[in-house]
């Protein structure tokens, strides 16, 4: 921090509200910079991070009373053509996060002041105003001299799905067996029919008792292998081309027959695969009550659907 900026914040009212400004990269960091209000045209050091003297104008942040969104504007000097070299490196910031952060001078770190030392109390970040989020909407336009870009709130950004993902009301979206959203790792449960790969333990109130091993127990071989000679409950393996514990996790076949070393993919006779019918008998085979992960009376089932938003017929 250099004196002279070090002074003019110490001359300055501990009440004036300083206005600082985050761009978020996606991955390749942050922009930190400030309107440079006040007379104040040099860093200013915040939570630990710099904020540069930038050349800009916003303005739109006020929220109206017909209930619209603000849309504000910010207006950045394009000297040298920076602005400009942005642009084309980032795509016009589109989609970027723009936050806007408001504090007190009083509330600024220590290294602003003569001789590090705040006059005023200490930094304080739970102090300042509660951050405006916003994203690039769209470059409003670009010339030689300034660059103009739209913000809008996430609820109108282009293209932008609230959730995530899309709603549907009995159809779970997780990936069964990933290490998100299902969590499953237990042994073989069903069939993709519900029907029950062996009897007992496994929610027997839910379906019929028919299964496919009977009470045979259910045995971990090994990762399948074409060399391979099974019997009846051993449990295999197969995991994909571009195995992932979360986006393409293993499947495990169980398999039907005893001197058995056909391909599970392949023979339906002789294996059976373990599959979840993506609904809520399925979650609760395999989380609900006597199931090998019981939680559905304490945490809930981990159900990826949304069965609040289906259409419901008056009786």
């Amino acid at each position: 921090m250099k004196p002279e900026l070090a002074t003019e914040i110490h001359n300055a009212d501990p009440n004036i509200i300083i206005e600082l400004y985050q761009i978020n990269l996606k991955g390749k960091g942050e922009y930190y910079f400030h309107a440079g209000e006040n007379g104040i045209r040099k860093k200013i050091v915040f939570n630990g991070k710099q904020y540069d003297p930038v050349s800009m104008k916003v303005s739109g942040f006020e929220y109206k009373g017909d209930g619209r969104l603000p849309r504000p504007t910010m207006l950045i000097a394009n000297g040298l053509g920076e602005m400009s070299l942005k642009n084309m490196f980032f795509k016009d910031f589109i989609s970027h996060k723009v936050t806007r952060i408001k504090t007190f001078i009083k509330y600024l770190d220590d290294i602003n002041f003569p001789g590090n030392n705040n006059p005023y109390g200490e930094a304080d970040i739970d102090n300042s105003f509660s951050k405006d989020e916003y994203y690039v909407n769209q470059k409003i336009r670009e010339d030689k001299y300034s660059c103009e870009y739209e913000l809008v709130s996430i609820l109108e950004l282009q293209d932008m799905k609230l959730p995530g993902r899309k709603i549907m009301a009995n159809h779970c979206s997780w990936i069964y067996r990933s290490a998100n959203g299902c969590g499953y790792t237990g042994p073989p449960v069903a069939d993709i029919k519900n029907k029950k790969i062996r009897n007992g333990g496994y929610n027997d109130n839910l379906i019929g008792i028919e299964s496919h091993v009977g009470n045979t127990a259910l045995s971990l071989s090994s990762i399948w292998s074409p060399d391979g000679n099974y019997n009846k409950g051993n449990v295999v393996e197969l995991k994909p081309y571009g195995y992932n514990e979360s986006t393409k996790p293993g499947m495990l076949f169980v398999c039907l027959t005893d001197g058995t070393s056909s391909d599970p993919r392949a023979d339906k006779e002789r294996w059976v695969q373990d599959e979840c019918t993506k609904d809520l008998q399925g979650c609760r085979l395999r989380f609900g009550a006597g199931s090998p992960f019981d939680q559905e009376a304490t945490d809930g089932l981990p159900f990826g659907a949304f069965p609040g938003v289906a259409q419901f017929k008056p009786a």
